[in-house]
């Protein structure tokens, strides 16, 4: 998603359609956000519970210049759904 110019692109009525499909597959689909495009990533998981949703790289955290917040309220949320895990990598 992080490519993609559209802010919005991941709760699109189509690209829902195609994350609905993906569960049906029994796959699980990687997020890659930039740190704007995470409440939209929140959001898709909410919107398609039944898929396993992977935040890659821990959100992309600005932690170059010690950043703590919306980062930490972000994962936070993250964390309250049953449906999503965070990856720490690239760190």
């Amino acid at each position: 998603m992080q490519e993609e110019p559209d802010p919005e692109w991941l709760v699109r009525a189509e690209v829902l359609r195609g994350l609905k499909a993906v569960a049906d597959a029994g796959l699980a689909y990687d997020v890659l956000v930039t740190p704007s495009q995470r409440p939209t990533a929140i959001g898709a998981v909410r919107a398609v519970p039944q898929l396993r949703f992977v935040l890659d790289h821990g959100g992309k955290p600005v932690i170059d210049i010690g950043e703590r917040e919306p980062w930490a309220s972000h994962i936070g949320e993250f964390a309250q759904l049953p449906n999503a895990a965070v990856r720490l990598s690239g760190w």
